[in-house]
């Protein structure tokens, strides 16, 4: 049997929001608040690495819906700024939700983000994202 993966709802997003306007706040670029035209492409970045057709999973296993979760964040423009930063965030939180630590230098992370929110082949870059997050997930100790 396998673990239950556990999803991010809507709430626990806007709260991690919320944190990161607060640790922006004072810098460059701070994290806007979110508008009504930001909710559904939140709730179906949120969503969509947990969907179901057909009676199967469209992302299996944890490296699968956590790299869908990262490369949706940057790529849909969740957010009208931050999306970059919130989706590191979101990332390490689902990790950590999960059971696991994601022990990657901020510098490779930062990076990774950057890539995805370039205009690539969606595949190329899913690969990438799973590359990183197999090499730097750890199960956190408890």
């Amino acid at each position: 049997m396998s673990k239950i993966i556990l999803s991010i709802s809507f709430g626990e997003f806007i709260q991690l929001l919320k944190m990161a306007q607060e640790y922006h706040a004072e810098k460059d670029e701070p994290i806007p608040e979110i508008s009504q035209e930001h909710i559904p492409k939140i709730e179906s970045c949120l969503n969509t690495p947990f969907g179901v057709c057909f009676g199967e999973e469209l992302y299996r296993g944890f490296i699968n819906k956590a790299s869908m979760l990262f490369y949706l964040i940057i790529a849909n423009h969740a957010l009208g700024n931050g999306n970059k930063r919130m989706a590191i965030f979101t990332l390490q939180y689902f990790c950590v939700k999960n059971g696991y630590f994601l022990d990657c230098p901020p510098k490779i992370l930062r990076k990774m983000a950057k890539e995805i929110a370039q205009p690539h082949i969606f595949e190329n870059k899913l690969n990438d994202i799973k590359k990183m997050i197999r090499r730097y997930m750890v199960k956190a100790k408890l």
